[in-house]
């Protein structure tokens, strides 16, 4: 059985942005349950891109090569690589 992180979410200026898991929250959005999450708040670090409402959301078939084509006009040097988050510790 696989365990997954949670999503994480961060809150800017009293609305939450999903830092990372948007898969497993469409999931559940479109199966219409709910799921535990992560809420990190208070942070000084501005979000790396410009956040969008889920009605502006694609679903695509094929993962973009570059990173500014998965998101909204990114902040390379803002961005928080999450790829290690719960391996190994």
């Amino acid at each position: 059985m696989a365990n997954y992180v949670p999503p994480i979410f961060e809150v800017h200026d009293g609305n939450p942005i999903i830092m990372d898991g948007i898969h497993r929250d469409f999931i559940v959005l479109n199966a219409g349950t709910t799921i535990e999450s992560i809420v990190i708040k208070n942070i000084a670090t501005p979000f790396p891109c410009r956040p969008m409402p889920w009605d502006k959301i694609k679903v695509v078939d094929v993962k973009p090569e570059k990173m500014e084509d998965r998101y909204f006009d990114l902040y390379r040097e803002l961005f928080r690589d999450l790829k290690s988050v719960g391996i190994d510790g």
